[in-house]
């Protein structure tokens, strides 16, 4: 067993300087060893009894070292902690974790390999006032729990030049603030079944997203996580609805604020919130209000089960396996924001499959998905006949039946019964604008895993539809007629219940035609390789050329590089020469003085 636990911090910025550096010096069994920092004046100044480091390869050097520390910009918390693994230190890493799952899950692989205790500094699980909901939670005073609304709202009208709010990979309001957020969540509830993002710019020169609102869904429970930087009147830190009372709390946890006035956290007075929180409940017919006052914060927790954990081989106080739960959520909640629609947890492999840098197997035409029908008033009268093209160009075209010498109406009850199913001869085909046939496309019927056959193959072997001008007249459709082997059967080309009955329907039987297969050259998808990189700014996708814009603009939250995913990096191994994130660069993320305190950690 070690005699002390000589712990190195990387980074005295904010988060550095304001909350690990003292509690790592409150703690007793570790000792304050070394700090690294490009301001060694101002290290030495506060802690003239630490050592100061110009960058992290000496520390990583330095045999006496035990634990590293990482309170540096996101994007470097992978290569740092990785690399100090590999020194054969234990490491703790401020939130979030890493970038995204997949960094996550090689540091977790690694530490076990390497036998060491890794683990992140989620410390909003020792706030005063989530302890306290967590207590009455599990008292089953509320009863079940239907609602919970957990809100950390600011006044920051200004976007400061800082890392976490430039366009850069892991800033924003969602990996700062929803990374604690959903790991309270978490620790009450679990791994939800969906989750819901919105993202948004609010301010203006905003870079990244500074406005946050996800929902939650654990059957019919609901949990709402909100983030804004443009709240002058605060809304309650929590809002509580049970199936027998309610709960509510003002005000941010008091730790934060503390430690950044300067007060010890060995001090009696750290950790206490004096703004109780207010319970509503039912006696008989009668509301019983009452405040409940906050069990104290302690932060320090956190470094103490590290101490044990590393002395001992206990868990560390926050497993790495968990937070790499909340890196996945981080993940969904950016594709639900790019997306626009509710996602569940098991959908998150397919976000990191679709970043591979070689691209997938382009899906055959034949089986793309078909645009859908449109309403039944505007729905055409003509039918589909297949052509003579091999199927990955076939062409539809449409035709149009003679006219009539006579038709006999059909009685009511005989158009209510079954088509029957037999060959049809085609028509001959004449020339119709395909509006006739379908719908204008939107933007959501983009594909972009059909682009290569389109583009390279379909632009071979098949020949180019002349564009009608616009003074070409769309030609007039004359009634159509068929013949039915049944009385009362719908005439070919007609609508039954939202289905064509013409000869696509009746492909499977031995006499009919094949199906034929549908051209979307015309959604003109958007090729993968025209996708932003990461670290690039994203612009508007311009129109193919030669083509008029006529789709709508769709309205889902734009992305900035902070909100990429990061697994679309390809997240490869230190070269041995390759030199360690210079910290002399970022390290530094002081917040002014005349700003509320602002949740680094």
């Amino acid at each position: 067993m070690l005699e002390h636990i000589n712990a190195g911090l990387i980074g005295y910025g904010y988060a550095g300087r304001t909350l690990h550096a003292p509690l790592l010096n409150a703690t007793a069994g570790i000792h304050l060893h070394s700090i690294v920092s490009r301001d060694g004046d101002k290290v030495r100044a506060e802690w003239p009894q630490v050592q100061h480091r110009i960058d992290a390869e000496q520390l990583l050097a330095d045999p006496d070292i035990d634990l590293v520390v990482i309170a540096t910009p996101n994007d470097t918390h992978f290569p740092l902690a990785k690399a100090a693994l590999l020194a054969g230190k234990h490491v703790v890493i401020d939130k979030p974790f890493t970038l995204d799952s997949r960094e996550a899950r090689q540091l977790i692989a690694l530490a076990h390999e390497q036998d060491l205790q890794l683990s992140v500094f989620h410390n909003r699980r020792w706030d005063a006032d989530f302890l306290t909901l967590r207590q009455l939670i599990g008292s089953g005073e509320l009863g079940e729990v239907l609602y919970l609304e957990s809100h950390f709202d600011r006044y920051r009208p200004q976007v400061r030049d800082r890392w976490r709010e430039q366009a850069v990979p892991g800033s924003g309001l969602w990996y700062d603030l929803g990374a604690h957020l959903l790991d309270q969540t978490l620790q009450l509830f679990g791994e939800p079944e969906s989750l819901w993002l919105d993202l948004a710019h609010q301010r203006p020169g905003a870079k990244t997203d500074d406005f946050f609102h996800a929902i939650l869904q654990y059957g019919e429970r609901r949990v709402v996580l909100h983030a804004s930087t443009q709240v002058v009147a605060h809304a309650a830190r929590f809002t509580v609805h049970g199936s027998l009372g309610s709960y509510s709390k003002q005000g941010l946890d008091s730790q934060e604020e503390q430690l950044k006035q300067g007060m010890s956290p060995l001090d009696p007075q750290f950790g206490l919130d004096a703004r109780p929180g207010r319970l509503t409940t039912l006696q008989g017919d009668k509301e019983r209000v009452q405040d409940l006052s906050n069990i104290p914060g302690r932060y320090l927790t956190f470094y103490q089960g590290m101490a044990e954990a590393i002395q001992r081989g206990t868990p560390a106080p926050v497993q790495a396996e968990e937070a790499l739960k909340v890196m996945e959520l981080i993940e969904l909640g950016l594709r639900s924001a790019r997306e626009g629609r509710r996602l569940t947890p098991g959908q998150l492999d397919s976000v990191i499959q679709s970043a591979r840098t070689t691209p997938p197997p382009r899906q055959p035409i034949s089986e793309m998905v078909r645009p859908r029908p449109l309403p039944i008033a505007n729905r055409p009268t003509s039918t589909v006949s297949t052509n003579n093209a091999s199927p990955a160009t076939a062409r539809p075209a449409t035709v149009v039946s003679p006219q009539p010498a006579a038709r006999v109406p059909t009685p009511v009850s005989s158009r209510l019964e079954t088509p029957a199913i037999h060959p049809r001869t085609p028509p001959e085909a004449s020339p119709v604008s395909e509006r006739a046939m379908f719908r204008q496309p939107g933007p959501l019927d983009k594909s972009r895993d059909s682009v290569p056959q389109f583009a390279t193959a379909g632009a071979a072997q098949s020949p180019q539809r002349p564009t009608p001008s616009p003074q070409q007249a769309i030609p007039a459709q004359p009634p159509v007629t068929g013949t039915s082997s049944r009385p009362g059967s719908p005439q070919p080309g007609g609508y039954r219940f939202g289905l064509t009955t013409g000869p696509g329907l009746a492909a499977g039987h031995s006499d009919e035609p094949a199906e034929p297969k549908l051209d979307l050259s015309h959604l003109d998808p958007i090729p993968e390789q025209n996708e932003p990189k990461l670290g690039t700014p994203v612009v508007t996708r311009a129109q193919p050329p030669g083509r008029p814009s006529t789709e709508p603009e769709i309205l889902l939250p734009e992305l900035t590089p902070a909100s990429l995913l990061a697994s679309e990096r390809k997240a490869a191994p230190l070269p041995s020469r390759t030199p360690l994130p210079h910290l002399s660069v970022r390290d530094e993320d002081v917040e002014d003085d005349d700003l509320p305190p602002f949740s680094a950690s």
